[in-house]
């Protein structure tokens, strides 16, 4: 009896130790599927190259955000989903980041942003370029002008509170956003505090005071009266939004007619 009991528990542990290897197998990368509308085959070709070694490896123990950052490490690509389908496929769809914005650092040269506020390129001469693109300027009350570090590789040029300034005014501005040809950060001598000249390409101007305090509904004040403007007062004066002592945000154009 006991020897028929070691038979059943061998068979069993023999039959565990088989489903588990067979799952295990059956869990390795074998696929990886790479989505991309990109017009440099370099690009996607180098990225085939860096995933290749995630073939055999489990399926559970894979990163996603670790192939996001590894791929967006020296490649100016955007990496919209990382995908694990089981049981052995990874899809990843890439695109190319479009330039939206550009910066002109104090050496003179011309950075270009996507919307995630991410380098894409760099160039010696604005001159050149034929786009329609949105200026970001950094400005000090006092005329000294503040450079933020800027470096050419796919990570955040500006500090993070920068960007997320810019993601918000840029959000906020989506129905006038083409229509905004630049946006400067003026900073004042006290600590923290800062205001935002948002220049329309008409001509006027939406300035929004002490930027720190309510930023999103000042920048949305500001676009909706901004709209609400008679077509000729939007090619001269200011919006100034601002918030008064109660609380409540207020503006009013500087036109003169």
């Amino acid at each position: 009896m006991k020897h028929k009991r070691l038979i059943i528990a061998t068979t069993i542990l023999v039959f565990t130790m088989v489903c588990v290897l067979s799952l295990k197998e059956l869990f390795k990368v074998q696929d990886i599927t790479v989505e991309y509308l990109v017009t440099s085959t370099e690009a996607s070709e180098d990225v085939l190259v860096l995933l290749d070694k995630y073939k055999g490896k489990s399926i559970f123990s894979i990163d996603e955000q670790k192939i996001i950052d590894e791929i967006t490490a020296n490649r100016f690509l955007k990496v919209n989903s990382v995908e694990k389908k089981y049981p052995n496929e990874l899809v990843i769809n890439l695109s190319e980041r479009i330039e939206k914005y550009y910066y002109i650092s104090e050496d003179s040269k011309v950075y270009f942003f996507d919307e995630e506020f991410f380098v894409v390129r760099s160039s010696d001469n604005l001159a050149n370029e034929e786009q329609i693109l949105t200026q970001i300027c950094f400005e000090h009350i006092e005329g000294q002008t503040i450079y933020p570090s800027c470096e050419l590789k796919s990570t955040f040029v500006f500090t993070n509170q920068k960007n997320a300034d810019l993601s918000l005014i840029m959000s906020e501005a989506s129905s006038v956003s083409e229509q905004i040809k630049k946006i400067t950060f003026v900073f004042t001598p006290e600590v923290g505090n800062y205001y935002i000249r948002i220049m329309m390409q008409e001509g006027a101007t939406i300035e929004i005071r002490k930027a720190g305090e309510s930023l999103a509904e000042k920048v949305n004040v500001g676009v909706s009266y901004y709209l609400s403007l008679e077509e000729k007062r939007k090619i001269d004066g200011a919006v100034i939004v601002q918030k008064a002592e109660g609380g409540a945000i207020n503006a009013h154009h500087t036109y003169k007619p």
